[in-house]
This record gives structure tokens, sequence and C-alpha cells, in this order.
């Protein structure tokens, strides 16, 4: 999905967020350190690759608005680029790219991604969460718009977004392109295959 990001809104600070989705990628097996070297990477604002820590990377985001870094989804060394925004003092968004990556191993980010949304539901810590196909082909949209601001929709409707049940751009949803799941106090919205229907829409 050349185009591809996931993104995953949730509450500050970011710190906190970073130690959970690290826990996370070692609980499911993937690495943050670069599978033949053992290097763990951060980037620079410009893109350069400079060798970190875990405890760099905390004190990276401590000290600015934002961290971006690689993680490993496979022994191959395929990476995905995770960045770390602080929007306020009250929001930080994650941002997944899916660059480069094939259907397939789309698919594994995206479904990997929300389960640490499932997961973080439990700790009320989550406000939305967005996979997007198209998201770097927006040329006046951000996903920013829509799940923080007042824009009702998207410019096209994403493979997958959860948000909560009381959100009143809910009922903006055309549900008939998605299987819904409820998730504490949130609906996930997922596109339904050519061979799938909503049940709940006839």
């Amino acid at each position: 999905m050349r185009h591809g990001w996931v993104y995953i809104y949730e509450n500050a600070p970011a710190t906190e967020r970073l130690d959970e989705l690290l826990s996370f990628l070692k609980r499911r097996g993937l690495s943050l350190a670069h599978p033949p070297t053992g290097r763990i990477i951060r980037l620079s604002k410009i893109g350069e690759q400079i060798t970190s820590t875990e405890q760099d990377m905390r004190a990276q985001l401590a000290k600015s608005e934002e961290l971006a870094f690689n993680f490993y989804i496979d022994s191959d060394s395929t990476n995905v680029v995770c960045s770390i925004h602080k929007l306020d003092n009250a929001i930080v968004r994650e941002g997944y790219s899916l660059d480069g990556k094939t259907e397939d191993e789309s698919k594994f980010v995206i479904n990997i991604l929300l389960e640490f949304f499932r997961e973080q539901l439990q700790r009320e810590t989550e406000i939305a969460f967005v996979a997007d196909q198209y998201a770097e082909l927006h040329q006046t949209f951000h996903w920013d718009d829509f799940i923080l601001g007042d824009q009702d929709e998207p410019p096209e409707w994403p493979l997958a977004l959860g948000l909560p049940a009381d959100s009143g751009k809910t009922s903006r949803i055309p549900n008939a392109l998605y299987l819904c799941e409820n998730a504490k106090n949130f609906i996930l919205y997922r596109r339904a295959g050519p061979d799938q229907q909503n049940p709940n829409v006839r």
C-alpha cells in the first residue's frame, strides 16, 4: 500500500503510550532492533537514521514534539516506520506508514495494530483508530480534520475505523461498507469483502 497509513489517536502522556507500544511489540514477537545488526533506529526530522536505545527514544520524546523510529515485522528486515506526535498537551497521534508493503504485509500490520488498539481500550486511553490506504493522496484533508475537527466526512471512507460509540460521527458512516464490532464503548468498522455483508444491513 504505497500511500497507506494507520493512525491511532490517544490521550497523553506520550511517553507512557510509547512504553505501552514497545511492551506490546515485544509480547507479539516484533522487533524494535534491526534483525541482522541488532541496531535500534530512530529517525531525524529529515529521515536520517540514528542509532538509539529504548531509554534514548523515551528521552527524545519527553523533550520534543515528535519521535519517529523503525520496528520490524519479520526476520527479513521488513520495517514499519512509526511516528508519535504530540498534537497538543492532551492528545497524541501515532502514525504507521504502510509505504512499500505488500497487500499481505499491510493486512498483517493493520491487524496487529487493531489488536494493540483493542488492548489499549481496556486502559481507556484511546480516542480513535484509522487505517487508510490512500492517506497520502488526500491533498486538502488529514484525518485530524475528521477525528478531532469538525469535518463530517473524509474524501473516501477508510479500510478500518474505530470511534467511541457515542460519537456523533458514527451516524455519518456508511454501515453497508463495513463489518462492525463493539469493543469497550467503541465501534470498530472494518471493510467487508466482496463475499461479505454487514448482517445489520438489509
